[in-house]
């Protein structure tokens, strides 16, 4: 059993690898990284591991971590959608900060931890979506920039919150349309719950809840923006329509 396991996770990895290989280096829509997405959980559903596979599954040896920087100076809004991401792919996630003091080059990165499979498509899905809301940020500026009394940083810090909300309920309704075509889904997530728990406390991984960045001023123009982008994109298998492509 264990054998056929490993095979079975080799098979997806290298489906995996050879997916994260098509990613754009200069950027995506939201359309494309949510059509991702889509792809990502149509290789889960048909390759992952299956709740008898699970069985055979060491938490101690088989959970891996792996981490995604995510910006260089300052933190992305990608990391307000760890969480869905998280929840969508059967992983957890926690962000590290780059401390004040520090001189190097590691910037500001998600982690991951969870069975290999599920945690490299959420690096992928994270660098994504990455892309595709900085993509849409410069699709909305470019238009609106010298047309709002808005301070830039003011307008992108609404519109990546608008955005983010929205990438957030997509994932979610993604996951619950998955979980109503499986009638095992709902058990292996709860089995890689209970396997990522075990993994985590041998690892003694405790996560503690962080602040959130401090900000007050709010335009709602920028967040409905940022909530609207890809609204009218088919995300049908074979489909993808999405502007400025």
């Amino acid at each position: 059993m264990q054998n056929q396991v490993n095979a079975k996770r080799g098979k997806l990895l290298d489906i995996i690898q050879a997916l994260t290989q098509k990613t754009r280096e200069n950027g995506c829509t939201e359309a494309e990284a949510l059509a991702a997405a889509e792809k990502a959980q149509q290789i889960m559903e048909r390759h992952g591991l299956s709740l008898a596979d699970l069985e055979a599954v060491d938490p101690v040896s088989d959970c891996e971590q792996s981490e995604i920087k995510i910006s260089e100076k300052r933190r992305h809004p990608v990391a307000d959608v760890a969480e869905a991401i998280a929840e969508f792919t059967n992983t957890r996630s926690w962000y590290m900060e780059k401390p004040y003091w520090c001189t190097n080059q590691d910037g500001y990165r998600l982690v991951f931890f969870g069975l290999p499979g599920d945690v490299r498509i959420a690096i992928y899905l994270a660098g994504v979506i990455r892309d595709a809301m900085d993509l849409e940020w410069r699709f909305y500026w470019a238009v609106n920039c010298g047309l709002t009394p808005v301070r830039p940083n003011t307008a992108r810090k609404n519109f990546m919150d608008g955005m983010g909300r929205r990438i957030a309920e997509r994932f979610n309704s993604m996951k619950r349309e998955s979980e109503g075509r499986n009638n095992d889904c709902k058990t292996i997530v709860l089995r890689k719950k209970n396997i990522i728990e075990e993994a985590m406390k041998a690892a003694n991984i405790k996560l503690y809840a962080a602040r959130g960045p401090c900000f007050a001023s709010y335009d709602d123009a920028s967040y409905a923006a940022g909530n609207a982008a890809g609204i009218h994109v088919s995300l049908n298998a074979g489909e993808l329509r999405s502007r400025g492509r």
